[in-house]
């Protein structure tokens, strides 16, 4: 067999993966926006001028939102909104397979981009149309610039990683501690790339800083968003292992949980033992990039709550290629088997995400549809926050008053006394949401005004992921 048949067998290999990588991305794609997204498309659809200068209160850079800005004049359908993020997983795809090839050849370039086009994980946030696959994207490009010395590539790929999310900054520690303690030779070179990078982002910075302190005073203002916005150390390391490798699925059952957790870690940890055997700077390059951002992000989470898993979604690509390089360090005769047990894994997550709701997006278009099917004279919908929240106005046709009963989010007993009378007026029925009320109305003051003042319960909808939303007549 020539050399030329066997390029083309390669190529095809390749070509099967981003296939299924495509098809799997696409798969329920159709899902109902989520809290999230719907603030994205809400402030997407806004100016350019807005993009730069208005989302004080929004805690990221603007690349992903210009994007989505002209993206929104195209259409307006779920999929359709998802596809940027579709697309973007999937060129990550492609870069895996081109980063592991540069490391170890065509084999593990094919076997990384295959757990990749696998991985629940991934494909979860393939399907949000928010900038997380745009963050993993860029940060890929700029690591395998990094790895060849193409420094023009470095800069345009690493500036528009750190215009898209802030924990491109975390990557960049990382590429710094590598280049400083293994690539002493690059580090003038990498500091003039990474200063014209910076200087690149200065524009932007006094932004940054405001959105900085509007995040520091949400907080001050709702205690318990912490909780919600950041993991526990305890909880850190274990829980992004058990998100990279299932996915956002869970088990009710904690003992269960537990002993699928053990089973996971100790298989996983076999093969990753393998990679240790022999270390190489390819191997330290991918576990500097792995560990690093990771280690960085829980120690800024003492100070500014962002320890979440999804934001480093751009480290689940070291945390493949380490795993193809494992399966490959086993003998010849198990790497199949080991290969297969990777797919299961992945595979048997996948399709729980994909049939059965709970693991699925808030459905919020099936909430709004039920609210706006009311009598829109006598209804009014009611949420435990300053507004509407985003998806509502997004799925809303306007048919239904709805109000934030927390206008700026100071919570107490004069301010719904002050406001709930306004809100309720000529109400005869008032649809109240339960979502976030543990965060903003945590002595539920606002369901205790409606009690006191002559609304009674009638009946209780479940919207999946929206949570309980209670109707409350007037008696």
């Amino acid at each position: 067999m020539g050399k030329n048949t066997l390029v083309r067998l390669w190529r095809k290999k390749i070509i099967l993966i981003l296939i299924l990588a495509s098809f799997l991305r696409l798969l329920f794609s159709n899902q109902s926006f989520w809290l999230d997204e719907g603030a994205q498309m809400i402030m997407s659809a806004k100016s350019l001028v807005f993009q730069w200068f208005g989302r004080s209160a929004d805690f990221h850079p603007p690349l992903f939102y210009f994007l989505m800005h002209f993206w929104l004049k195209l259409g307006r359908s779920e999929w359709f909104l998802r596809l940027p993020a579709v697309l973007f997983g999937m060129a990550t795809v492609y870069l895996v397979y081109l980063l592991g090839k540069k490391i170890a050849g065509e084999k593990l370039g094919l076997i990384s981009a295959l757990f990749l086009a696998v991985a629940p994980y991934h494909i979860y946030y393939s399907q949000e149309a928010r900038m997380y696959t745009l963050l993993a994207f860029l940060a890929t490009a700029s690591m395998l610039f990094l790895l060849e010395k193409k420094w023009r590539g470095y800069i345009l790929a690493t500036t528009a990683m750190i215009y898209t999310h802030y924990a491109g900054f975390f990557l960049i520690f990382a590429q710094f501690v590598f280049i400083f303690l293994w690539q002493k030779k690059n580090f003038g070179q990498f500091l003039k790339s990474l200063a014209f990078t910076i200087l690149l982002f200065l524009p932007w910075l006094p932004q940054c800083l405001k959105q900085l302190g509007a995040g520091s005073n949400l907080v001050s203002l709702l205690p318990g968003w912490r909780g919600m916005a950041n993991l526990s150390l305890v909880k850190a390391l274990p829980l992004t292992f058990i998100k990279f490798s299932l996915g956002r699925i869970t088990i009710l059952d904690k003992k269960i949980y537990g002993l699928v957790t053990i089973i996971l870690a100790g298989f996983y940890g076999l093969i990753f033992f393998q990679v240790f055997k022999k270390v190489s700077l390819e191997k330290k390059f991918l576990f500097n990039w792995l560990l690093t951002p990771i280690l960085m992000t829980i120690f800024i989470s003492f100070f500014i709550p962002m320890y979440q898993p999804f934001r480093l979604l751009f480290t689940i690509i070291p945390f493949y290629l380490l795993l193809a390089l494992g399966v490959l360090s086993l003998k010849e005769k198990w790497q199949p088997l080991a290969i297969a047990l990777v797919l299961l894994i992945s595979l048997s997550s996948l399709m729980i995400y994909y049939f059965d709701a709970r693991f699925q997006r808030e459905n919020w278009r099936e909430a709004t549809a039920f609210i706006e099917s009311q009598e829109p004279e006598k209804t009014v919908a009611l949420f435990e926050f300053s507004e509407p929240f985003a998806p509502y106005f997004w799925y809303s046709r306007g048919r239904i008053r709805a109000y934030g009963a927390i206008p700026g989010l100071k919570v107490s007993p004069e301010i719904i006394e002050s406001q709930m009378p306004k809100i309720t007026e000529r109400a005869e029925s008032v649809f109240l949401f339960q979502y976030l009320q543990p965060v903003a109305d945590p002595e539920r003051l606002v369901e205790g005004w409606l009690k006191r003042n002559g609304f009674k319960e009638k009946e209780t909808k479940d919207f999946s992921g929206v949570g309980f939303v209670y109707n409350y007549q007037r008696q």
